[in-house]
């Protein structure tokens, strides 16, 4: 500890001209990190209970933190309860005579133009945007069927994506049109886009839009953000020329609550990033904790943007309560992140060192956590981080592809002991980019995903995008992550094609360990997909349901070992991007089934070498199933040592998976699953599940109905 630190109040009645004492307390965090600043020793600035309103982002740069060595925390008094917003109260409402006078106005000029918001809230609850009741098909196809080695939806024209073709009577000759924004799901189920509007061709039936959507546009869509909308109590739209907002309230006139978001971020910890080269200057030694952060705005996509995989987030574009974007030993820690509309945090560019732990984040529009470093072909410095003991829930509420935590082209991290639950999509998921990105067809030049994000020069010899994964493995960054002890459940809630966990295209070395996963609703619980190398996923728990016994699915060169699986099955792809390079395994893994088993257990192995698949452990209702199962697995090469036997576990009802030296899985080498570390660390999942009565599964009531049978 510097022997010079010192301690700065903030405090609602404070002022800026106060020397920042309990007595006579600073107004602001601006001023607060000034005086910091000049103490010339490591500071705290302490938060008094209240509300604090922001309509301009907090950087803590080289400038107002000019020492790597002080520690600066930003905390609350003694743990009161601080809200930090940046939401901004609207007032000066007038009644119109719209609807009968059920349709309030307030002039805001501070909303024009490009300060439009794009969320509203009264309080905590986010107030619905008026929108068309009914969704519309675009019900056109722009382009011709596929060609060559892609489909229609990675190569379509810009036009294509640029173009809705609408039925007719879906708009009309409004006034406004630059307000419009369409929210669809173009073409496919695992994304969602919202696309302002640029003009309307009323004769073709053809609305262009601002900034182009991720594949074609075809699908269903909705309109938002048009007085035409304005039907139902609560509802509002915002006419940007005048900044007037229109709005009806749920009662006889508006709340004294509204806020509208004012910035994208209202704390950004940012050093200096040196894109092109490799001077990078990180911010050191900023400290966040037990603090709550509310009412940023949502994103709007622009034709400058660089999209992640499928457009899941954007690269480098602000948004996020809290952004760290080129620090290093940082760390938000006891925060509430919530009722936002953009993401929790984002860790972007020179990352290293950040600890994100025993946070809530919930309740916002984009991801929880998003970590996105360098494209292929640039600097790996995105490195080293930590997001421990994190409750992640309702995630996605604008945008439904957001996952809990997304890494993206990041490595060596820890991701352990989150609970991350009721998400629109996916949990976790690790990505990179797809060997295909280099091939002359798909080579982004007007699509938006990973456009600028590659260097074409530095991996000139992978032209071509078919050659073996190991040439393209130095250049994806994603690699050596640690996913383990995890609580991830009810995720898809409104899109397909997503999973508890999922990997694609990292770098080798990540490790999926001791995660509990169970009701999914849709699709497999786990998945390694396109491109996806040298994993090893051990240690797992996955429960199936009824309604969706689906477990793991394997793509690519990985290990699924030493995992339990109960009434699920596992799904081995080999024939979709040829057969698995490498040595693959799916060794001794319990698949246990509480009754006869549905369906084959394993989906074609025929792709492994032989011993690949082996040393596993079956067990179920149907012994006679279970028999012909595993002789056509024999029949495959595979599972020549595999028993059918009960694993014994102490106590299942009480998921107890724990056995004693007398259970057949130890003659097959199967290690035991520390099940109690799974979770928070200070709520752990199992025990949690137990005092609840018992662990919610779609299509049963508890677990002691899902393993009686």
């Amino acid at each position: 500890m510097n022997p010079n630190f010192t301690t700065f109040i903030v405090a609602p009645n404070g002022s800026d001209d106060a020397p920042g004492t309990l007595e006579a307390p600073l107004a602001s965090l601006e001023q607060a990190l000034v005086q910091a600043r000049a103490s010339g020793g490591d500071a705290t600035i302490c938060f008094r209970a209240g509300s604090y309103s922001f309509d301009k982002t907090v950087v803590i740069d080289h400038e107002a933190k000019p020492d790597p060595a002080m520690r600066l925390t930003i905390t609350a008094w003694q743990e009161e309860d601080v809200l930090l917003s940046a939401g901004r109260r609207i007032e000066g409402w007038e009644q119109t005579e719209l609807a009968d006078g059920a349709i309030w106005k307030a002039v805001l000029p501070w909303a024009q133009g490009d300060s439009a918001f794009r969320a509203l809230y009264a309080g905590e609850r986010l107030l619905p945007r008026a929108r068309s009741h009914q969704e519309l098909a675009a019900g056109y196809q722009t382009t011709s069927e596929p060609q060559g080695k892609f489909p229609t939806d990675f190569c379509t024209t810009y036009a294509a994506r640029t173009q809705l073709h609408f039925p007719e009577g879906s708009f009309r000759a409004w006034d406004n049109l630059a307000d419009l924004e369409i929210y669809m799901a173009p073409q496919r189920p695992w994304l969602v886009n919202y696309l302002a509007v640029d003009q309307i061709d009323f004769d073709n039936r053809i609305a262009t839009v601002k900034a182009q959507g991720t594949y074609e546009l075809r699908g269903r869509f909705v309109l938002e953000n048009h007085l035409d909308f304005l039907t139902e109590p609560g509802e509002w739209a915002l006419e940007s020329a005048t900044g007037t907002l229109y709005y009806r309230p749920e009662g006889t006139e508006p709340s004294s609550e509204i806020v509208a978001p004012t910035l994208h971020e209202i704390i950004r910890v940012e050093g200096w990033n040196d894109l092109g080269g490799s001077a990078d200057e990180p911010v050191e030694n900023v400290h966040i904790r037990g603090l709550r952060f509310s009412h940023c705005d949502r994103e709007l996509l622009t034709p400058e943007d660089k999209g992640l995989q499928h457009d899941w987030a954007m690269w480098d574009k602000e948004g996020g309560l809290v952004r760290f974007r080129g620090a290093r030993h940082c760390s938000l820690s006891n925060c509430r992140l919530d009722h936002s509309a953009g993401h929790g945090v984002r860790l972007d560019l020179y990352c290293q060192d950040i600890e994100i732990k025993g946070n809530t984040i919930a309740h916002v529009g984009g991801m929880g956590v998003v970590m996105a470093g360098y494209g292929p072909g640039h600097k790996d410095v995105h490195k080293g981080n930590r997001v421990i003991s994190n409750t992640i829930f309702d995630t996605g509420v604008f945008y439904d592809h957001s996952m809990g935590i997304y890494l993206w082209q990041s490595g060596d991290n820890q991701i352990a002991h989150n609970h991350i639950y009721e998400l629109g999509y996916m949990g976790i998921v690790l990505s990179g980019v797809r060997r295909r990105f280099w091939d002359p067809e798909m080579r982004p030049r007007d699509i938006r995903e990973y456009h600028g994000l590659i260097d074409y020069d530095a991996t000139a010899h992978l032209e071509g995008g078919q050659g073996a994964w190991d040439d393209y493995e130095p250049y994806m960054h994603c690699r050596n992550n640690v996913v383990e002890y995890n609580e991830i459940h009810d995720c898809m809630k409104r899109l397909s094609d997503g999973n508890t966990i999922y990997l694609s295209a990292t770098g080798p070395g990540n490790i999926i360990r001791a995660n509990l996963a169970y009701s999914h609703s849709k699709n497999f619980l786990m998945r390694t997909d396109d491109d996806q190398f040298d994993s090893l996923w051990e240690k797992n728990i996955l429960i199936g349901s009824a309604d969706n016994p689906r477990g793991f699915t394997h793509k690519g060169r990985n290990a699924f070992d030493n995992n339990l699986l109960v009434n699920c099955v596992l799904g081995v792809y080999t024939g979709v991007h040829g057969p698995s390079e490498g040595i693959n395994s799916i060794r001794g893994n319990i698949v246990y089934w509480t009754t006869a088993i549905a369906g084959p257990l394993l989906l074609d192995s025929s792709g492994f070498a032989p011993g690949a698949v082996d040393g596993n452990l079956y067990f179920s209702a149907d012994p006679v199933g279970l028999g012909t199962f595993l002789a056509e697995r024999r029949a495959q090469n595979s599972d020549e040592n595999a028993v059918i036997a009960d694993p014994c576990f102490r106590d299942i009802k009480r998921l107890d998976f724990s056995w004693d030296d007398r259970a057949p899985q130890l003659r097959l080498g199967i290690e035991r699953i520390d099940a109690g570390r799974i979770g928070l660390l200070d709520d752990p999942a199992i025990a949690r599940i137990r005092r609840e009565g018992g662990l919610p599964i779609s299509g049963t009531d508890s677990v002691t109905e899902v393993f009686v049978g």
